[in-house]
């Protein structure tokens, strides 16, 4: 069987021999036969590629449905675990420390700071990378050593809770 492109082809050649361009006239009975089958064929192959392309966007939709539903499956639990964090930041005692080997679980709080840029402007080109990003990681490590940075200072982050 012929590909939609070939029969195509061969239905413009058929085209041209069967009927006069200038009087639209059939010219060729037996090309304008083969053209008319020729025809059949492109709307058979058409139907089938529409039926194809339907069901792939109905899988497309389907799918897209699914991810949907994922996603918000997703944000449901990263709020759960976000507010379960918050509570066990905000009822745990500083500096505390428990592990459980059998759940596999290590819990720690602990006061942590982190960078805050207030100016981008203002930093020195040593803290940026080449789009003028600042290097928060290495600007924190010289505000805790005490070197004063313009345009950035440190300030107290949320206890953190790290569960491995």
């Amino acid at each position: 069987m012929k590909r939609l492109f070939e029969l195509k082809s061969q239905h413009d050649h058929l085209l041209a021999l069967a009927i006069d361009v200038d009087t639209g006239e059939i010219v060729d009975d037996v090309a304008f036969g083969a053209f008319e089958g020729v025809e059949g064929a492109i709307a058979e192959k058409a139907i089938a590629c529409a039926i194809v392309i339907k069901e792939l966007d109905a899988r497309a939709v389907a799918i897209k449905e699914i991810a949907d539903g994922l996603a918000i499956r997703v944000r449901a639990l990263t709020a759960s675990s976000d507010h379960l964090r918050d509570l066990l930041r905000n009822c745990l005692p500083a500096g505390s420390k428990y592990i459980d080997p059998r759940a596999e679980v290590r819990i720690g709080k602990a006061p942590s700071q982190r960078c805050v840029i207030e100016d981008e402007g203002l930093l020195p080109e040593l803290y940026c990378e080449q789009k003028w990003i600042p290097k928060t990681d290495s600007i924190r490590k010289e505000l805790l050593a005490g070197i004063s940075i313009p345009g950035a200072k440190l300030v107290d982050g949320k206890l953190s809770v790290s569960i491995k």
